[in-house]
């Protein structure tokens, strides 16, 4: 009985050199990895089309025109403004160089006292600057929309929303 123990702890301890053997250390494996710096996105100038007076539209739209190449860098159709109508304008900063796309999606429709409520038919950006951001890591936009309103709307329309989203190509 003791010959059997003493040859079976052989046996394991032959197993375990064997397996040592098996193994190698690996060395010089190399790493990569690629940090990128968040993409932020801030609007530096809320969208305000101020007063406006509808006249006889046959589709009942507004839309405000953005664009560096306009005058103003925006134009408005389809009713006339009591000041100046304001484009969302928003600062993007990331890597710089960098490409983005750039998506705009409308969000709540903006309603009246009377709970009246205007369609954001349409969100657009200004893109004349391209989608680079410049050696600073900084890409401004403008935004313009397209609302649709309902005949005979009048009254102050807020709480309207749009989502701007930005993401590396």
């Amino acid at each position: 009985m003791k010959r059997y123990l003493k040859a079976c702890g052989l046996a394991a301890i032959g197993l375990g050199v064997v397996s040592a053997a098996l193994a190698e250390e690996a060395t010089d494996n190399p790493v990569a990895i690629n940090l990128v710096k968040l993409l932020t996105v801030q609007q530096t100038t809320a969208m305000d089309l101020g007063e406006l007076i509808v006249g006889n539209n046959p589709d009942n739209y507004i839309y405000l025109e953005v664009g560096d190449e306009l005058p103003g860098g925006f134009t408005l159709h389809g009713a006339t403004s009591y000041g100046t109508p304001q484009p969302g304008v928003f600062k993007i900063t990331g890597i710089p160089k960098s490409r983005v796309t750039i998506t705009m999606k409308e969000g709540t429709n903006p309603r009246n006292e009377a709970k009246v409520e205007l369609t954001i038919a349409g969100v657009y950006g200004s893109f004349s600057n391209g989608n680079t951001l410049n050696k600073d890591g900084v890409l401004n936009i403008k935004s313009g929309i397209l609302l649709q309103y309902p005949s005979g709307a009048t009254g102050n329309f807020t709480g309207g929303t749009y989502t701007v989203t930005i993401e590396y190509e």
